[in-house]
């Protein structure tokens, strides 16, 4: 070889090492890449924005809950268009099963039309199945679902703006997932988080939440399966589990977990749930006025902020809530936060007494105040002046409607006449618990009260 030859053969070696210098080792690309428009300078500005809602339950065209379902459309595609922060498009809707009441075609066909004539052209559609989806065609359900929605819909993993999404069937009548489904999970998972970098979110995207995480997942035992897809994102701390099913509300404090990795709950277009007192169901008001859906966006270094969308009172509920990193070390949205002294009523709230009668009084007492945790449920006790408790209610109110000016109300019969008493008011919640009688979990205010005295 020549000394020509020789020093093109050198040159070239120089200039491919220099290349592979330039590129990231694989896992780690695009971690924490800014995009090149980024600004540190403190302001959130989103680059990418999808909205997250569950359980529609959708009938007929007549229902409230396909008004509802075409409201929630509408109203996106208006605060799109509004260009907040200068980002003005929806990038996809994400639907996280019970897409019909009893699974059949007339249902998802009907929803399918709303979807395709209510979403911008530019909003890319991720659907997965719930259990109620398999209702009418139990192992046929994913097949007949996909011919309406699409091949692969139901359990798929894509891409949309560079975020990998994984939508998870459970194939299994809706309730549970075979070894098959597992196994995929596990290779998809793995798949995205070695290309997405460590601080990159890969969504997943299940009906049934996984165990002992977001708000009624306590109440779900996941049995079978389901639970062999908890060990599989617990290795990745970058995962952004969404899960629908329990029905309770993204406003609450604790619709957003993080322990191994983040889970969010993503509440539902129509009825809440109810608290529990041991196997007592706590009643509830209003529990169908309910609609809420998840505007979340992220910015040039993939920090999430989720903001709760009310579609009955077109606004957004509650403070933003962010999520800046995906390491387990600065995780925020952890059980451990919470003490019993963040849940509080309003500094010199008392009980009123409306009315009283010889046997009767009528009480009337504010709720929590805004920046305490969710008063979900109230204790009213009435007290003897010898200190004995003659009287008790657990009393559950529509605390997701976000009206903190509204008051609470309750009413006491058989007392005795011209007895003195005193009315004790305590806020309980149960934190990421259903049963508020799990005093492990249960915080219960320091109590308000009121002396009153009979006729």
């Amino acid at each position: 070889m020549n000394k020509r030859n020789i020093s093109i053969l050198l040159l070239i070696v120089i200039l491919l090492s220099l290349l592979a210098g330039c590129v990231s080792p694989a896992g780690t690309a695009n971690s924490t890449a800014a995009t090149d428009d980024y600004i540190d300078d403190g302001v959130f500005r989103p680059k990418f924005r999808m909205v997250v809602c569950s359980d529609i339950h959708i009938t007929d065209e007549a229902n409230i809950r396909t008004e509802r379902l075409k409201n929630m459309l509408s109203q996106m595609n208006d605060y799109a268009s509004s260009n907040p922060d200068d980002y003005g498009r929806i990038d996809a809707l994400c639907i996280v099963g019970d897409i019909g009441h009893d699974g059949t075609v007339a249902e998802w066909e009907l929803a399918k039309k709303v979807l395709d004539e209510g979403m911008s052209e530019e909003t890319q559609l991720v659907i997965t199945t719930g259990n109620h989806d398999y209702y009418n065609f139990a192992q046929a359900s994913k097949t007949e679902f996909e011919k309406i929605f699409g091949a692969d819909a139901a359990q798929q993993h894509i891409q949309i703006g560079g975020y990998d999404f994984i939508t998870v069937n459970f194939d299994e009548n809706g309730t549970n997932c075979s070894d098959s489904v597992v196994q995929w999970v596990n290779e998809e998972v793995k798949k995205a988080t070695e290309t997405s970098g460590s601080n990159k979110p890969v969504f997943v995207f299940q009906h049934i939440g996984n165990e002992d995480t977001v708000l009624g997942t306590c109440s779900h035992f996941q049995s079978g399966n389901n639970k062999n897809l908890k060990p599989i994102y617990a290795q990745y701390p970058n995962v952004v589990n969404f899960s629908g099913h329990t029905h309770y509300l993204q406003n609450d404090d604790c619709s957003i977990h993080q322990k191994d990795f983040t889970s969010i709950g993503t509440g539902t277009l129509n009825y809440t749930m109810r608290q529990y007192n041991g196997p007592e169901e706590i009643p509830i008001e209003n529990k169908t006025e309910v609609s809420q859906v998840w505007v979340i966006e992220l910015d040039g270094r993939h920090k999430m902020r989720l903001k709760v969308w009310d579609v009955l009172q077109e606004k957004f509920l509650g403070e933003d809530r962010y999520i800046e990193s995906y390491e387990k070390e600065n995780f925020v949205y952890t059980e451990d936060r919470f003490t019993s002294d963040q849940l509080f009523f309003p500094e010199g709230a008392v009980p009123e007494v409306t009315n009283v009668t010889n046997d009767s009084v009528s009480l009337e007492f504010p709720r929590t105040a805004p920046e305490s945790l969710n008063g979900r449920v109230y204790r009213v006790d009435i007290w003897t002046a010898d200190g004995s408790v003659v009287d008790g209610q657990l009393i559950g109110i529509n605390y997701f409607d976000g009206k903190y000016d509204e008051k609470v109300s309750v009413e006491f019969t058989g007392l005795e006449p011209n007895t003195e008493y005193k009315a004790k008011v305590f806020a309980i919640n149960g934190l990421y618990c259903v049963n508020i009688a799990d005093f492990s979990k249960t915080f219960y205010s320091t109590p308000i009260e009121v002396t009153f005295k009979t006729k």
